[in-house]
């Protein structure tokens, strides 16, 4: 969920995306580190919210954290981390169903294959 003041903001490479307490939403493929861990705002040094990012405040949460996805323009898209990402240390579920244009598999087991859209 994001904040109300969040509509306000427009370029997201200038101001980070605000969001409820232990949900952080992605909105940027690049691979940028949390400015300020701990701080409950997911930005790294150009203020977008990496995936990267995300998992460091995540770390960081006293609470169970969630991690959404609202990534602009049309994918597909891809992550290329330039090391590996964090351990995950905290209770932490990752959405990556949450991108728009996205859908998991509803295809029952009896039918075989998936009709996901990643």
């Amino acid at each position: 969920m994001r904040h109300p003041l969040a509509s306000a903001i427009t370029t997201l490479a200038i101001a980070p995306i605000l969001q409820a307490q232990g949900t952080y939403v992605v909105s940027s493929t690049t691979d940028g580190p949390d400015a300020n861990v701990g701080d409950g705002i997911c930005a790294d040094a150009t203020g977008a919210c990496t995936l990267r990012a995300a998992i460091m405040e995540a770390n960081a949460d006293p609470a169970a954290a969630r991690i959404t996805f609202d990534l602009p323009g049309s994918g597909p898209f891809v992550l290329r981390p330039g090391e590996p990402y964090d351990t995950i240390v905290a209770p932490l579920e990752i959405d990556g169903y949450s991108q728009a244009g996205s859908a998991p598999n509803t295809n029952p087991p009896s039918l075989g294959g998936s009709n996901a859209v990643i």
